[in-house]
């Protein structure tokens, strides 16, 4: 495929913070937005084809990480590509992408998890040494991929200002549709640091990720589905 070519104040790039294309190996995966939120590789990860040109495939031990707070203030929006080739069946939570304080200590933070024992995919809310406290809604059973399968996913927070750091509804959608709008309580003063982990060294599952892109959407607003849909259709 070609690649991806931007015009500054596209609507889908309004308050870009970070895009990162992961078509390319080595220590550092740049920034291609221009704001210099490079992230660290660690483990040996492999460039394989992608759904936009390469893209990296993250087994066991591979992860890659920004140890730096991103330079934003307020709520943030996730996308990329992502395909499942293993989820792994035991009984632990492995964590797909995190923001937030850590990945060990008295840490808080926002992303994708994998649930007990079942290859499913919640948006999930952490406090506490080790990811001990998460908050998801058990009642939805949240997206179920298949192995093998690229899919688009999407987080939003359903309204800003603060609502990351003050508990309410994060929006989760897979291939420009909603699957999950589920709300959270608030974790006492969240303290939300904002460092970046995709897998983290605990991850037990195999996945291969393209054109991950993270907005400030204090400045530009929440995405609509038209918006959505248009991160899902780049090519």
């Amino acid at each position: 495929m070609g690649g991806i070519y931007f015009n500054v104040g596209t609507p889908t790039e309004v308050g870009l913070l970070g895009y990162w294309k992961m078509d390319a190996s080595g220590a550092t995966i740049v920034d291609e937005s221009g704001n210099g939120n490079h992230l660290t590789v660690g483990g040996s990860p492999s460039v394989v084809s992608g759904q936009v040109d390469n893209a990296l495939q993250l087994g066991t031990g591979d992860q890659l990480y920004r140890t730096d707070n991103l330079s934003v203030t307020d709520d943030m929006a996730v996308s990329f590509y992502v395909k499942f080739n293993s989820l792994g069946t035991d009984s632990a939570y492995y964590s797909l992408f995190t923001l937030g304080q850590g990945m060990t200590g008295n840490n808080r933070g926002i992303g994708f998890i994998r649930t007990f024992g079942a290859a499913r995919i919640h948006v999930s809310k952490w406090n506490g040494a080790n990811h001990s406290i998460h908050q998801y809604n058990s009642a939805v059973n949240g997206h179920t991929p298949s192995t093998g399968v690229w899919y688009h996913y999407f987080l939003q927070p359903a309204a800003v200002p603060n609502t990351m750091n003050s508990g309410g509804n994060f929006q989760h959608w897979v291939d420009g549709i909603k699957i999950l709008d589920t709300g959270f309580s608030v974790f006492g003063a969240d303290n939300f640091d904002r460092e970046l982990f995709i897998e983290g060294a605990d991850t037990q599952f195999d996945i291969t990720m393209d054109q991950l892109k993270i907005y400030d959407i204090s400045s530009r607003g929440i995405f609509n589905q038209s918006e959505i849909e248009q991160l899902r259709d780049a090519t």
